[in-house]
């Protein structure tokens, strides 16, 4: 898996849209359902494309596969930089708000899914 994938770049070149990949923690909400099953779940009933990301640029099946059994999570952002910046400084931007996504990641989860599939009753 790829951390992160560069989708596109802004014709002006200060902007670029980027697929970032996150493992889903391996742990169950307070329904009891995995999160890779809520994922899974929320995908099926959004429709959702697996991927944004081109199936030229990756191994695409193995991303996808991963996408597919909500053990990864794919986060798209758009990424916005100087355009006089070396290429260099503009993928350690990126890499850097990796960095930031990939330590939120996991409680973004967790709060995303924490109620997914609960239900009860009132009497």
């Amino acid at each position: 898996m790829s951390d992160y994938h560069i989708i596109d770049v802004a014709r002006e070149k200060n902007r670029a849209t980027v697929a970032f990949h996150f493992a889903v923690p391996d742990e169950n909400n307070v329904q009891g359902t995995a999160l890779s099953t809520c994922l899974v779940e929320r995908n099926l009933r959004d429709e959702k494309d697996t991927s944004r990301v081109p199936t030229h640029l990756t191994n695409f099946a193995t991303e996808n596969a991963e996408l597919v059994a909500g053990t990864m999570v794919e986060y798209v952002e758009t990424i916005e930089f100087d355009a006089n910046e070396t290429n260099a400084n503009k993928l350690a931007v990126i890499t850097a708000r990796y960095s930031v996504l990939a330590s939120i990641a996991p409680d973004w989860l967790r709060e995303e899914l924490k109620f997914w599939g609960y239900h009860g009753d009132v009497t």
